[in-house]
Order: structure tokens, then sequence, then C-alpha cells
């Protein structure tokens, strides 16, 4: 009977053995996967300050080419009150100017105001240009799916 007791002792010890292995090795896990966890907590606060910034970014870049949208419908309106000036001017120069000298620095005038506009036209058309490649590059960085 003692044989048999001792046996269930050792056996007994045995399992309590294996399981304490088996507990140690789970507190490993757990202390590893706690690491990991960390980490991906940092990755996401990472994340989310980027997103954050790219929003702000694209607010700022809307407002930036709304500004932009303003300008070029005055300048849209300029020219058309431009080309109404130069229809109402070529008339009186046909009825009152008595050189053509005369008609032609007029011309030349009204060219120089034109090109003017036009320059003012092609420097705003490169910064809307500009800001929609800077909205482009950011929705691709934010919906890489979609590029």
């Amino acid at each position: 009977m003692e044989n048999t007791l001792d046996q269930k002792v050792d056996r007994i010890e045995k399992a309590v053995e294996k399981n304490t292995q088996s507990i140690d090795t789970l507190a490993v896990a757990l202390g590893q996967n706690t690491k990991d966890i960390s980490s991906l907590t940092t990755a996401v606060a990472g994340l989310a300050a980027a997103v954050a910034q790219n929003t702000k970014d694209i607010t700022s870049l809307t407002t930036a080419v709304t500004g932009l949208t303003s300008a070029v419908a005055q300048n849209t309106k300029d020219i058309a009150d431009l080309v109404e000036i130069v229809g109402a001017m070529k008339g009186y120069m046909e009825t009152k100017l008595a050189t053509k000298d005369e008609l032609a620095e007029v011309r030349e005038q009204v060219i120089g105001k034109a090109e003017g506009v036009q320059r003012g036209l092609d420097a705003q058309f490169e910064r809307h240009s500009g800001l929609e490649a800077r909205v482009s590059k950011i929705e691709v960085e934010l919906h890489p799916e979609v590029a």
C-alpha cells in the first residue's frame, strides 16, 4: 500500500512540475504578447497623428484652391470687361481718331494690358496646378488603394 501511495505522490509531483513548466511558458508568451500590443498601440497612435496632419493639410489646400478659383473667376470677369472696353474703343477710334499712328499706339497699349492679364492668369494657373498636384499626392498617401 505504501508503494502505491509513493507512486501516486510521484505522479502528482510530476504533474505539478509539468503544469508549472506550462505556466512558465504561458507567462513568457503573455509577456511577448504584451510587448507586441504595446508596439501596435504606438504604431496606431503614429498613424492617427499622420491622418490628423494630412486632414489639416487637405483642409489648407482646399482653402487655397478655393481662393485661386475665386481669383480665376475674377480674372475671367476682368478679361470680359477688357474685351468689352476694346470693342467700345474700336468703335470710338474708328470714328474719332485721325491717324493710323494713334490707332497703333492705342492698340499697343491694349495688347500690353491684355498680355499682363494673360501673365497673371498663367501664374495663377501654375499655382493652381501645383496645389492640385499636392492634393493628389496626399490623396495617394491617404488612400493608396485608389492609386
